[in-house]
């Protein structure tokens, strides 16, 4: 559906604009996800004008009957079946466009997306790749998609996510970091064969379940900037303290009840 190919279309519009309402039900940034198509057809706009302004409907329609069940939650909770910024209505935050948290979102102590998910690094520059080889269409659209959300989360004031564990926020951009994490480990599997990813994919996995594991047991804190000392060496020490100086197996019993807690 890029330059060079046919127009999509209008019932493909259709399904794209209920996935991206239903998107952005989930989490309000995602309806970002429907400016690159829209975009798309605008392109088209001078050569087939009543196309792309069918399929401009089209996707406008399927977006509003998958974001209908938030507008009826918001006239449940709110009385309005439009709320511009929920946030502030319901006292847990503000939307500041100059977006003056857009550095913290990535490189803050407190929840930021590189410092709390160092495989994140990695997935980007698995995005770069295809940027130069692979697939350079998908490339530009996730990076300017990741921006997007960056940009959206920095301009709200509780952008860190409060208690949240790790960049909640921008869980949007687990498919793009997916796709990223495939092109590079592609790369890598073609030059130096199958062990180096499995290796990075099992201390990622394991970086993750100790980290879930100290949020759990509040080893660190709910709430608030971590020192990237006490963060990053402390995934190191977590299980010796635990064992060693923490109480041993009633410890360990205490860090399964924890993770159990924060199951589905």
């Amino acid at each position: 559906e890029w330059a060079g190919s046919p127009p999509p279309a209008l019932r493909a519009r259709l399904r794209l604009g209920l996935i991206g309402g239903l998107a952005a039900s989930v989490r309000y940034q995602n309806a970002t996800l429907l400016i690159w198509p829209a975009l798309e057809d605008l392109a088209h706009l001078p050569r087939a004008p009543r196309a792309a302004i069918g399929r401009l409907l089209g996707l406008g329609v399927g977006a509003g009957i998958g974001f209908f069940p938030q507008m009826i939650a918001w006239r449940v909770v709110f009385g309005r079946w439009i709320v511009g910024n929920p946030y502030s209505v319901a006292g847990v935050g503000s939307l500041d466009w100059h977006a003056p948290h857009v550095l913290d979102v990535l490189f803050s102590t407190d929840r930021g997306l590189f410092v709390w998910t160092p495989i994140a690094p990695l997935a980007l520059i698995g995005i770069l790749q295809p940027l130069r080889s692979w697939r350079p269409a998908w490339a530009r659209f996730l990076i300017a998609q990741g921006l997007a959300q960056v940009y959206i989360v920095g301009s709200w004031s509780a952008w860190s996510g409060a208690a949240a564990f790790g960049p909640r926020l921008l869980i949007g951009l687990v498919p793009a970091f997916a796709l990223g994490l495939a092109a590079l480990f592609e790369a890598i599997v073609r030059r130096w064969g199958a062990r180096p990813v499995a290796a990075c994919s099992l201390a990622a996995i394991v970086w993750n379940l100790i980290l879930l594991a100290r949020y759990g047991l509040q080893d660190i804190p709910r709430m608030g900037p971590v020192p990237l000392t006490e963060l990053w060496l402390g995934q190191f020490t977590f299980l010796l303290r635990l064992i060693d100086g923490w109480g041993g197996a009633s410890r360990l019993e205490l860090l399964i009840r924890a993770l159990q807690r924060q199951g589905p």
